[in-house]
């Protein structure tokens, strides 16, 4: 009897001991009931902030856009008033014309600077750039500038505008201006043929130079001849157009990382929408009457290249057009518009360029000249994100 009571005396301490346990046990499960929904609640509060996050950018890029175009709608506005205004240089003076003028849903102001910048630095300097007039002479070019907002977004644009008669005007890099190579001689006939005017530098003048030099020109043309280290990037920050044969300034001038040599005739065209290329058919294309040397972009692209051909069966392009403001490889946006040519290795021979590459030469330089005909003037866009 005794040891039946001192079991059931056990089995009764056990059984309190477990009923002790119960409380800690449920104390247990409800922290870890708690732990889950502060996760959930969590997740919950990120997603509905990352969702506000999205939707903030969609309108910041929207309104981006719209201000935009309110910018260069100004800019035409100001260009029509001065198509039908023949006396507008001794009615109107140098600076602001109009301040938050109402214009589709957002405002515009514009400024009107006799010059151009034409080294890149924001400035038009004077006397170099301007004489700070605009009634001292009819041919003087002019910059306006617009500046819009809409919604929270601010955009600036440019153009500078020169009285109608001017041509394409091409600063011709070459290595020694004074001793042109037979292929250097036989581009120059090509643009002179087209009806441009050819100014000629020697690679390895300064950077003073080339920054005179680019005031009195719409484009660049950077000869594969060239040593590359002398050019560098006295042109990087320039506003004019830059269109490049050599082969090794792919990445000075936010082509691409690196490049590279092919020997064929052919090329493939990928987009014909643009004006370099429109017209053409897309795919195979001869731009050579015999095999030579064609240059191919690299490796990772600017992220404002806009691949216009690539190498038959390879995703090489060959042929770039980078518009004003797009991204470049290495860090920064196009001041001008750029143009990575297909052609430009050491064994390259222009006598080799059929009509067809020509047309893509002749097209090219005129497309980064940014030259519109706009009324009687020539207008080039300078726009700025």
């Amino acid at each position: 009897m005794r040891k039946q009571n001192r079991q059931e005396k056990q089995v009764r301490r056990q059984e309190s001991k477990r009923i002790r346990r119960s409380p800690q046990t449920r104390g247990m499960a409800l922290v870890a009931v708690l732990v889950v929904t502060a996760i959930v609640v969590t997740l919950a509060s990120t997603f509905i902030a990352s969702t506000g996050t999205t939707t903030t950018i969609s309108r910041n890029i929207e309104s981006h856009t719209q201000a935009r175009r309110v910018a260069e709608s100004g800019i035409r506005l100001t260009l029509a008033y001065i198509r039908a205004t023949s006396n507008w240089r001794t009615q109107k003076s140098e600076g602001t014309w109009v301040t938050n003028a109402a214009l589709s849903g957002g405002t515009f102001s514009i400024t009107v600077i006799d010059g151009a910048d034409t080294n890149g630095d924001g400035v038009i300097a004077n006397p170099a750039e301007g004489d700070g007039s605009l009634s001292d002479d009819s041919a003087d070019r002019f910059t306006i500038t617009a500046t819009a907002t809409f919604s929270t977004a601010t955009y600036t644009s440019s153009a500078v505008a020169t009285p109608d008669g001017a041509t394409t005007k091409v600063l011709f890099v070459v290595p020694d201006k004074l001793s042109l190579t037979t292929q250097d001689d036989a581009k120059q006939t090509l643009m002179l043929s087209w009806n441009f005017e050819v100014q000629l530098i020697s690679a390895s003048e300064s950077q003073s130079a080339f920054d005179t030099a680019t005031g009195g020109v719409t484009v660049a043309y950077i000869s594969e001849e060239v040593i590359s280290s002398q050019v560098g990037t006295k042109l990087f920050i320039s506003t004019i157009g830059v269109v490049n044969e050599e082969q090794v300034l792919t990445d000075e001038y936010g082509f691409s990382a690196s490049n590279g040599c092919y020997t064929s005739t052919n090329i493939d065209i990928v987009d014909n929408s643009h004006e370099i290329t429109n017209g053409l058919t897309n795919g195979s294309l001869a731009i050579l009457s015999s095999s030579s040397d064609l240059h191919t972009a690299t490796g990772t692209l600017g992220g404002g290249a806009n691949v216009l051909a690539r190498r038959p069966s390879s995703s090489d392009a060959v042929l770039i057009a980078i518009e004003i403001g797009g991204s470049l490889y290495g860090g920064g946006t196009a001041a001008g518009r750029r143009v990575h040519l297909p052609w430009g290795c050491n064994a390259y021979d222009i006598a080799t360029l059929n009509d067809t590459g020509k047309n893509l030469m002749k097209r090219s330089i005129e497309w980064a000249s940014a030259v519109s005909e706009i009324g009687v003037y020539t207008v080039r866009w300078q726009e700025q994100p």
